[in-house]
């Protein structure tokens, strides 16, 4: 394996470690929101390819009551001992006996330019200088060395690259202007943060698969980035700055018509818009519940350009997918509430023509009618596994997955918007830059019934999902930069 690759590797689990960690650790954290220390940037060169830094200041509240609170954790014990070894493997030095006793309220990893790849430099604060003297004399990493009040471990050119940096400040990546306006804004109540610069993510990120693949896609193609996990009274934040354009902007509404028994909302300026991404995201993620298929294979056999118009102008203003009574449906905002209507009709004769008997389907369709709350809906049986519903009324049109979600939005006097835990991650400002999320993780991923998480192939999180409640994500920003929040509250 290639010394970039195991980088790579190496970068990819460090982070996704570092992020899990931030998940898992910051739950119970309190009111002391004082920003860490971080002295630790002004020894890393400007030019760093990523840096990340972990605050284990014993003084800040968020940092005791995250470590009191992993306790109780699955995992937690196995997630500290990978990253104690990991230090130890560095530097030949038992953790526990050789490093713990001096190390103060700072630890970061700065990846350095080193040719076409990258090096490592390891910056651990010191309390106990004479204890760190000790350490130092029995490293067995290529470099280490007392630089201030820190302790550096790495290569020999990296090493070198931190003392030049110590004695020229001016030359450290904390002077350096982007990564102070892009690092600049993150909360102060983080206790871990993280930035890259756009070379940095392509060349550490660029290419890989899963968690990693998509933390460089969202990362990438712009400028610097940086990322923060912050502590809340009952969950957590992860704060992301984007070096890209934010998505177009909107006032998301469709929480107000939806019930709060809603446990999954994906709101978007324009269904029409970002419908290759959703069918896309539910296909690649076992949400689609039979939809997917359906709407493409509908798309498909629509008899003329001008029916394919209709069903597009249908869905051309605001729209959300949802997750409702184990159903799964997309909501829009109809100006036209009679052509509406009509639009959604002239789709019954084409779903049933696709389940005719002779079709792949081989059943034969049955399409009903039934009134809620004076309200018609309408009802398509298109074979023992996939009911669908759908209705136009009060200027929304509903179409669901399943018999009891279109007559429960319908029904519902109390809504998603107004209830405690979407209030609890999605409260505050009302526009977002790009789709609004809302997630109740505890109904999505429940004990003996997967639900529809597990679908999507993570049932092997279901020991950390347990622990979490809620999750809420919204974003602002301009031509240049997108500042995302995912807020999570957790049991």
């Amino acid at each position: 394996m290639s010394r970039r690759i195991a980088l790579r590797r190496g970068v990819a689990l460090a982070l996704l470690t570092a992020l899990i960690a931030g998940v898992l650790l910051l739950t119970l954290a309190g009111a002391n929101n004082s920003p860490p220390a971080t002295a630790a940037a002004r020894l890393v060169p400007a030019n760093a390819l990523a840096y990340l830094h972990l605050s284990l200041d014993q003084g800040r509240s968020a940092v005791q009551q995250a470590a009191q609170n992993g306790k109780r954790i699955p995992g937690y014990s196995r997630l500290q001992e990978t990253l104690q070894q990991r230090l130890s493997a560095v530097s030949g030095v038992p953790f526990k006996s050789g490093i713990q006793p001096w190390l103060g309220p700072e630890a970061a990893v700065a990846f350095l330019p080193q040719g076409s790849s990258a090096q490592e430099l390891i910056l651990l604060s010191v309390h106990d200088r004479a204890a760190a003297e000790r350490f130092i004399a029995t490293s067995k990493a290529p470099a280490t060395k007392l630089i201030g009040n820190f302790v550096a471990i790495g290569t020999q050119p990296g090493v070198r690259a931190a003392q030049a940096t110590a004695a020229n400040p001016t030359g450290s990546l904390a002077h350096q202007t982007a990564y102070k306006h892009t690092a600049g804004q993150e909360p102060a109540g983080r206790v871990l943060d993280a930035y890259a610069t756009a070379d940095g993510i392509s060349a550490l990120l660029g290419g890989r698969h899963g968690v990693p693949g998509a933390i460089g896609a969202l990362l990438g193609g712009g400028g610097p980035s940086a990322i923060a996990i912050s502590p809340t009274q009952n969950g957590g934040q992860i704060w992301a700055h984007l070096g890209q354009p934010a998505p177009t902007s909107f006032s998301p509404t469709l929480a107000k018509a939806l019930p709060q028994s809603t446990s999954l909302l994906l709101d978007t300026p324009s269904l029409r818009r970002t419908a290759p991404e959703l069918l896309a995201l539910m296909a690649g993620g076992g949400l689609d519940q039979g939809l997917v298929s359906l709407f493409k294979d509908m798309g498909k056999a629509l008899p003329s350009k001008q029916a394919r118009s209709a069903v597009a102008n249908l869905f051309s203003g605001e729209g959300a997918l949802f997750a409702l009574d184990g159903g799964l449906g997309v909501i829009t905002r109809v100006s036209q509430p009679r052509q509406a209507k009509l639009t959604l009709a002239s789709l019954e004769p084409v779903a049933a023509q696709l389940f005719a008997p002779g079709s792949a389907g081989g059943v034969v369709p049955q399409i009903a009618t039934h009134a809620v709350d004076n309200v018609q809906v309408s009802q398509l049986s298109l074979g023992p596994a996939l009911t669908v519903q759908y209705a136009v009324f009060n200027g929304y049109a509903v179409v669901a997955t399943g018999t009891k979600a279109v007559g429960e939005i319908i029904a519902d006097r109390v809504t998603l918007s107004g209830s405690g835990p979407y209030q609890s991650v999605l409260g505050g400002p009302s526009k977002t830059a790009g789709p609004l999320m809302y997630a109740a993780v505890t109904q999505l991923v429940r004990p003996n019934q997967p639900g529809l998480l597990a679908s999507a192939g993570l049932s092997a999180l279901a020991p950390v999902l347990d622990h979490i409640k809620t999750v809420g994500y919204r974003a602002t920003g301009g031509k240049s930069q997108t500042t995302a929040e995912l807020n999570f509250t957790i049991s």
